[in-house]
């Protein structure tokens, strides 16, 4: 019988992530998450606030923590379920296997330091692959050529999903 641990949870950024290093020196990041959910007691809804510890060793993610994450901006983490040594729960990301992203980036935390000056690229929006093709067609009004050169000959019937 095969087993998996796997926590998938979506929610806000409550405290500034902490960074540490372990006792071998490797860096890892310590977050709350705060996730909610809604329920109907009496005919009356109610809202349940729940505080998830997260424990970050994935190297990216502790990248992505330290440039753009901040307090109250919703996340995603991909973890296993983990307790310390006085029985709390907490959620690993680890290297492999693991993540902590964005889930709503606005344009001004967006800005990520280019690595190349001349490049062209635009920060994608959150909600994946059609927001890149989006951005790319916003710079194509600025410079003709840039569609076609970078993501070929799509049309708008091209990108229509059928769902």
């Amino acid at each position: 019988m095969t087993s998996v641990n796997d926590v998938r949870i979506i929610g806000v950024l409550k405290n500034a992530p902490e960074f540490k290093k372990t006792a071998s020196n490797k860096p890892f990041a310590v977050l709350s998450v705060e996730t909610e959910k809604f329920l109907k007691v009496n005919g009356e809804s109610r809202r349940i606030t729940q505080l998830h510890r997260v424990e970050c060793y994935n190297q990216f993610s502790i990248s992505f923590l330290e440039n753009y994450a901040r307090v109250g901006k919703r996340v995603k983490v991909f973890g296993e379920l983990d307790y310390d040594r006085n029985g709390q729960a907490r959620i690993i990301v680890n290297q492999y296997g693991g993540e902590v992203a964005a889930m709503d980036i606005d344009d001004s935390s967006a800005e990520a330091p280019a690595a190349n000056p001349a490049s062209k690229a635009t920060p994608m929006k959150a909600g994946g692959g059609l927001g890149r093709l989006s951005s790319l067609k916003s710079d194509a009004k600025a410079d003709p050529a840039t569609e076609s050169d970078v993501i070929g000959q799509v049309s708008d019937e091209d990108c229509q999903i059928p769902f």
